[in-house]
């Protein structure tokens, strides 16, 4: 049993419409991809309304990360993000650059959510696609006590 595989291949058939320009409309009728991104666009010119920065990580799959793994959230998600003006960091090419086996940097038959692992090499990529945000972070944090 695939979990992970099977999780995604039901999560990708969103995004298959989405390939196309016809798929590319608002309205009540939009495909559910369509209404997320518009949801994120409100969300990021409210912010910017008040000069407040909204940022979107892109997170793989674990199946991405397999020999015949494919793109095809991001390569639906990328360009509009990008059209909408909001920044985007695509975490795949750092997942997919990772040695090992990508599964280690999932939970266990997850596929989704990350491990400790993966957690700190998402990290990692964020704090390089935004150093100055990530050494505020750091610093922040250095002044928390642990939570017990």
């Amino acid at each position: 049993l695939d979990r992970p595989g099977r999780y995604y291949a039901y999560d990708r058939t969103f995004y298959e419409p989405m390939r196309t320009a016809a798929a590319w409309r608002s309205g009540p009728d939009a495909p559910s991809v369509m209404q997320a991104l518009d949801d994120l666009a409100a969300i990021h010119d409210s912010l910017a309304a008040h000069g407040i920065s909204f940022e979107v990580v892109l997170a793989p799959y674990e199946p991405q990360l397999r020999p015949d793994g494919d793109a095809t959230p991001q390569e639906v998600l990328l360009p509009r993000l990008r059209a909408l003006g909001i920044p985007t960091l695509d975490l795949l090419p750092a997942f997919r650059a990772a040695r090992g086996d990508p599964a280690r940097l999932y939970l266990w038959s997850d596929g989704i959510h990350f491990s400790e692992s993966g957690h700190a090499l998402a990290a990692d990529a964020i704090a390089q696609w935004r150093p100055a945000a990530s050494g505020a972070l750091r610093a922040d944090s250095a002044q928390r006590r642990p939570v017990r």
